[in-house]
């Protein structure tokens, strides 16, 4: 796992009743099911079509890709706030929210003055479920708006996405953190699709990080140490 230098993240989750940790294995097992590769926004023309596809929360009412209708995302919510039993409360909002979703009320302002932290989603499954969980634990239990990086524009992969679509990116980490000590805030990063700026704060795996790359960010003071991440990447190939 690699940190951009200079931010620390301060995992206390909210008092909830419930410890988050507890709550790993079942994020781990919900993003598992839902994983199948790239796919594009789901085409439908009755909310049938949804719930075979994605399930009774999944309705065809969001307008799509030149216009036609495709399923919404059932999570668009919240993962917790749709699967747990009892659980209320909703994701807080993020930068790459439609004015629709929030004025929906879908998600909820962030309570509390925090930077929103952006991580890199890849383009291989494993690092792209590492930073859903990680999007899940900021968003719904710690109110910390979170999107991902995708490295390139025009791809979507939040998991929070209105379409449900799941579109990998490439690589592109020395830009990325170059680009977050630049602007602090990925925020102010250039989103034009001409002149478009990767930025992120967080790489949640990636297996080569001793190459030349890394030492140089290291070196110039962009990024922290890679640490070990664990056996997640290679208990999913």
């Amino acid at each position: 796992m690699q940190i951009m230098r200079g931010h620390q993240l301060n995992l206390n989750a909210r008092s909830m009743g419930t410890s988050w940790r507890h709550l790993l294995p079942a994020l781990v097992v919900v993003l598992l099911l839902l994983g199948g590769g790239v796919q594009a926004a789901v085409p439908c023309t009755v909310d049938s079509d949804c719930h075979e596809l994605q399930g009774p929360e999944s309705a065809c009412n969001v307008t799509g890709p030149g216009g036609g209708k495709v399923c919404s995302n059932p999570f668009l919510s919240g993962c917790l706030y749709q699967r747990l039993p009892g659980w209320d409360q909703k994701r807080v909002c993020n930068s790459e929210d439609s004015p629709e979703t929030i004025k929906g009320g879908f998600c909820e302002p962030p309570q509390f003055d925090y930077m929103e932290v952006r991580m890199t989603s890849g383009n291989w499954e494993s690092i792209t479920f590492n930073a859903w969980v990680l999007q899940i634990v900021l968003s719904e239990l710690l109110g910390v708006p979170t999107t991902l990086e995708p490295g390139q524009p025009s791809t979507r992969i939040n998991f929070y996405d209105e379409w449900a679509s799941v579109e990998y990116g490439v690589i592109n980490n020395t830009a990325g953190f170059a680009n977050a000590r630049k602007y602090t805030d990925c925020r102010r990063a250039n989103r034009d699709p001409q002149r478009y700026e990767p930025c992120m704060n967080l790489i949640p795996e990636f297996w080569s990080a001793t190459g030349p790359w890394a030492k140089e960010s290291v070196s110039d003071g962009s990024m922290e140490s890679p640490q070990a991440l664990g056996v997640l990447a290679q208990e999913t190939l």
